[in-house]
């Protein structure tokens, strides 16, 4: 039963760090956690271990568990290895699947209407970024795709909430990503990759930056 109850706490929590409910550089407090969702310490302890395996929570001897907090150099680690995985992920496309082509036109119009409105904000952006996981699903890589919904996944969602800036452009590449498939125009679909990771990676940067100073330290 306590495992059942860790690995559901672990989703949970894992949930709140990436949309940062829980604030980088905060220390994890146990009894708080227990009292919060009712349950005894071990599920906690449990589920607090298998965040720190995924490098979500950080573990410092003789001072306890904190969230964890990006530098930019973790952003460019992480960024390295989604574009490497993802350019990988096209290079086996194949855009005969009907259903492929189905979430594609779904993941095409999306990003349209957020475009045309003028007006995108980060729930378009976040929306969107589908188009990437649908470029992994469609590998078929079982190993990629572990190591990447394993870690990787959980580390591009939490840095999307640094994105304030530019969130059209990045739509818009998402919008000629699914486009780029649809047609099956894979150098286009690999030349906006680059161009959005690496634009990408440089406006989380910039704002990772900025909010180090707002940031518990750890």
């Amino acid at each position: 039963m306590i495992k059942g109850i860790g690995e559901q706490l672990h989703r949970t929590l894992k949930e709140k760090i990436v949309a940062l409910e829980m604030s980088p550089g905060e220390r994890i407090n146990f009894p708080d956690l227990c009292e919060e969702f009712g349950v005894s310490l071990s599920p906690v302890r449990e589920a607090v271990k298998k965040l720190c395996e995924s490098g979500l929570v950080e573990f410092f001897p003789r001072r306890g568990y904190y969230i964890f907090k990006p530098t930019c150099e973790d952003v460019k680690n992480i960024y390295a290895l989604r574009l490497m995985f993802e350019h990988y992920a096209l290079q086996s496309f194949d855009q005969e699947n009907p259903g492929d082509t189905e979430e594609l036109e779904r993941l095409y119009r999306l990003a349209q209407t957020a475009v045309d409105t003028g007006k995108t904000d980060r729930a378009d952006l976040l929306r969107t970024e589908d188009i990437h996981v649908f470029i992994i699903r469609h590998s078929e890589n079982v190993y990629m795709r572990n190591l990447f919904f394993g870690t990787i996944y959980d580390f591009t969602v939490l840095f999307q909430h640094f994105v304030d800036r530019n969130i059209e452009e990045f739509v818009h590449h998402h919008m000629t990503m699914a486009e780029a498939l649809l047609k099956g125009n894979i150098n286009i679909a690999h030349q906006t990759m680059d161009q959005h990771i690496n634009k990408a990676t440089v406006e989380i940067c910039r704002s990772v930056k900025a909010r180090q100073n707002q940031w518990v330290a750890a």
